[in-house]
């Protein structure tokens, strides 16, 4: 009876949420969870660039730079940085 009462212990340990056994449990959720959402977001950009021309058009325009045949693109350069005067 007693071998039967050790083997029993680290099972009810981990139920109960004791040791190190349920901080795994925890973090492996957290990750899990935090997957689900990443996969989430991933399904539905697939479900945007399949089913949306606006999608696909954002996205090009935005990764590639690309530009309408009807608009003009302006490039606004900040001035260089002004010389210290010389002594």
């Amino acid at each position: 009876m007693t071998g039967l009462r050790a083997g029993c212990a680290p099972r009810r340990e981990a139920r109960s949420g004791n040791g190190a056994s349920s901080v795994r449990w925890r973090k492996q959720e957290d990750a899990d969870a935090r997957l689900r959402q990443r996969n989430s977001a991933l399904d539905a950009g697939v479900r945007d660039l399949k089913h949306g021309v606006e999608a696909i058009e954002e996205r090009v325009r935005y990764e590639l730079g690309m530009i309408r045949q009807d608009e003009i693109f302006f490039q606004v350069v900040a001035a260089p940085p002004a010389e210290a005067p010389k002594r």
